[in-house]
Formats: structure tokens, C-alpha cells, sequence
């Protein structure tokens, strides 16, 4: 089973070592948590206001708009939690490539 199937480009990262990418490494994953929390409250809300509001999405059926919206906050959630273990040390996102690759 393939793990950490994420495509990603780490062409900075894999070329740096020691203090310098581990650096880099919790820059990136703070930026990701931060956007990803923002992206969920930006999600919450909408879909809040959405159903306050009352509001229909009117095309080849009449909608809620809140069904529109629903998910987002959750999903950006989950990913801001899944950056805050890479951040805290859990687990990494850059495998060492000394490692032998995984085949097709």
C-alpha cells in the first residue's frame, strides 16, 4: 500500500540538511495550518450565513444554499489538523530519499 500519496514538489527542501530543513519543514507546515484554518472559517461562515439567510441556489433544481457550503469548514479542518502533526513532529510530509522509492 502506497503511503503519503500527496503530490507535492519538494525540490527545496530535498536539497537542504540539518537545522536548515527542519526550518523549512515547519515554515511550510505553519503556513499550511494557518491557510487551512482560515479556509475553515471562511467555510463555517459561509455555510452559516447560508442557512440564516435562508437563501436557494436556483438551478436545474432548487437548493439550499448552505448544502453548497456545508463541508467545507470540516474538510479544511481535517487538513489543518493533518499539517498540525506534521508541525508538532508526529509524522513528516518529505521522506528521507536515501531511501529506495516505492515502485509502480
Amino acid at each position: 500500500m502506497r503511503q503519503k500519496g500527496h503530490v507535492y514538489v519538494d525540490a527545496l527542501v530535498s536539497r537542504l540538511t540539518g537545522r536548515s530543513r527542519w526550518v523549512a519543514e515547519k515554515l511550510a507546515y505553519t503556513v499550511c495550518v494557518v491557510t487551512s484554518l482560515a479556509f475553515s472559517f471562511i467555510g463555517f461562515r459561509l455555510a452559516v450565513a447560508a442557512f440564516v439567510s435562508g437563501s436557494i441556489e436556483e438551478r436545474s433544481i432548487d437548493v439550499p444554499s448552505w448544502v453548497d457550503y456545508w463541508a467545507v469548514g470540516p474538510i479544511f479542518l481535517l487538513v489543518a489538523i493533518e499539517f498540525a502533526r506534521f508541525l508538532i513532529g508526529i509524522d513528516t510530509m518529505y521522506r528521507d530519499r536515501t531511501k529506495a522509492m516505492d515502485s509502480l
